[in-house]
């Protein structure tokens, strides 16, 4: 695929959503994130998956669904995003020009994939504490993809590095930004996912498997710069104007709480959400509300993912399944949760600093006594035990029952 420069091209292509109300966003994703579903052979090229919602075992009367985005080339969610950024800018930059990347990590490893397919290049701006394995897959998707990429890790953050790649942008004509939170194609890519958690639900009502307009599912959502809660809840929200269930499903935000350490989870590292996710945060329409979890819900939805995927995920890429487990301990209704699991390049540390989180919890809870009281150390020992047997115990029965039509297939548009 190749493509050249033109005027015309320039000025039909936004990818900025600065001026947009909430309702103005949702058209335009959504509108957009139809346009990029009938893409497929593009969607092919790229190796993007067509993961559908996989039902995993969980304690209590909840149900857990989860979409594996581990299975493609950069093993995380954002490829669905990049490719369509990438096939939009290449209708206004000729190849071997620069895409600047300010990045986190995964967001660059799935621009420089893509970008292979068009012959561009990448300039790659991330914060200087990146860890080493991403480090080291940004170079490995750019040898992959035949592409030069240059990786400038001077910055205190994700947000520090979004400003130098904005200014250095404005500055150039021969190079392309490619937010990773505001690039309105990257965001209506991200899309995809909310249309395979629609299409997964809808199979399951058919089903009846459960009730579209009575039982309860919650969708939850890493917050971090908002491009997949915006998208997610848009595809959400879009569904239901159509009929296909009702209020009863929702999406939410999911974040650590203020006790954990937000750096250790990388891509959530983020003080300000893009514009889209902060319209589609603050509309009750499109997120219901906020779900914080702890360093240790982290460490047992580590253990949770590895039983259902046999896969080591980075903290962020089990941040949803965080919120579903601290939610769940104090839900008393039945309620069906999804999540996205996303980001195998993690390292050993990173991944065994929260591995071992519920044992540092429970440590703190016996010296202090914890919620039952030092009087009932004894049953508290018990409950941690049995936790701790969930956790890092043997591996269950994970159940595998997602089959039938793939979400292009459900899609109404």
């Amino acid at each position: 695929m190749t493509a050249t420069y033109t005027p015309q091209a320039r000025a039909a292509y936004h990818p900025s959503p600065e001026g947009l109300n909430a309702q103005q966003a949702y058209e335009l994703i959504t509108a957009e994130a139809s346009e990029y579903a009938q893409n497929t052979t593009l969607h092919e090229e790229l190796g993007l998956g067509q993961s559908s919602l996989t039902e995993g075992m969980v304690n209590g009367p909840h149900t857990w669904l989860y979409l594996d985005e581990t299975d493609n080339q950069v093993q995380n969610f954002k490829l669905n995003g990049a490719g369509n950024a990438v096939d939009k800018v290449a209708g206004v930059l000729t190849p071997g020009s620069d895409l600047l990347v300010p990045s986190a990590g995964n967001w660059a490893q799935a621009v420089i994939h893509a970008a292979g397919f068009f012959g561009f290049n990448a300039v790659v701006y991330c914060p200087r504490d990146i860890t080493a394995p991403k480090e080291e897959a940004i170079h490995q998707r750019a040898a992959e993809a035949g592409t030069t990429v240059k990786v400038m890790k001077n910055f205190n953050s994700v947000d520090s590095a979004i400003s130098r790649a904005t200014n250095d942008a404005a500055g150039r004509d021969d190079a392309e930004l490619l937010h990773p939170f505001d690039n309105v194609y990257g965001v209506a890519g991200q899309a995809l996912i909310g249309k395979r958690i629609v299409a997964g639900l809808v199979q399951r009502a058919d089903q009846k498997l459960w009730h579209p307009y009575k039982d309860q599912v919650v969708i939850e959502v890493p917050q971090g710069g908002g491009s997949l809660l915006a998208a997610t809840a848009f595809e959400v929200e879009k569904a239901r104007l159509q009929g296909r269930f009702g209020s009863n499903v929702e999406v939410r935000a999911a974040r650590p709480n203020q006790a954990a350490d937000i750096k250790k989870f990388d891509g959530l590292d983020v003080k300000r959400m893009g514009t889209l996710g902060r319209l589609a945060n603050n509309d009750q329409r499109f997120v219901r509300g906020t779900t914080t979890f702890s360093e240790a819900d982290a460490g047992r939805a580590l253990g949770l993912i590895y039983q259902a995927i046999r896969k080591k995920v980075e903290p962020s890429g089990a941040a949803a399944t965080a919120a579903m487990l601290a939610d769940a301990a104090n839900n008393k209704q039945p309620t069906t949760y999804v999540s996205v699991i996303s980001g195998a390049n993690v390292s050993d540390e990173r991944y065994a600093y929260f591995r071992d989180a519920p044992r540092r919890e429970q440590a703190a809870l016996l010296r202090s006594g914890g919620p039952l009281g030092t009087s009932n150390e004894r049953y508290t020992k018990q409950l941690m035990n049995k936790v701790n047997g969930w956790t890092y115990g043997e591996p269950r029965r994970t159940l595998h029952s997602a089959s039938g039509p793939t979400w292009e297939d459900r899609d109404p548009s």
